[in-house]
């Protein structure tokens, strides 16, 4: 996703994730990746609850969402 996606996605997902903190988000842009672009990383313990919401919001963006050790990653597929 472009620069201007992933902090549309940001701001969505921060106004309705009350308990999530912008400190805890960072923006990547790695080569040679299976996504497109930025990605959103979302790191430490998100409770199950806001995970939904990280699903439907990408979801709804066309996004995909990848749980790893370390929080959660959203970015926009090959």
């Amino acid at each position: 996703m472009d620069r201007n996606e992933a902090v549309t996605y940001l701001k969505e997902l921060l106004s309705l994730c009350g308990e999530l903190s912008p400190e805890s988000v960072s923006f990547e842009n790695p080569k040679n990746s299976i996504s497109v672009g930025y990605r959103v990383h979302i790191k430490g313990t998100i409770q199950e609850y806001d995970k939904q919401k990280v699903r439907d919001i990408a979801k709804k963006h066309s996004l995909a969402v990848q749980e790893d050790t370390d929080g959660v990653v959203i970015y926009k597929p090959r």
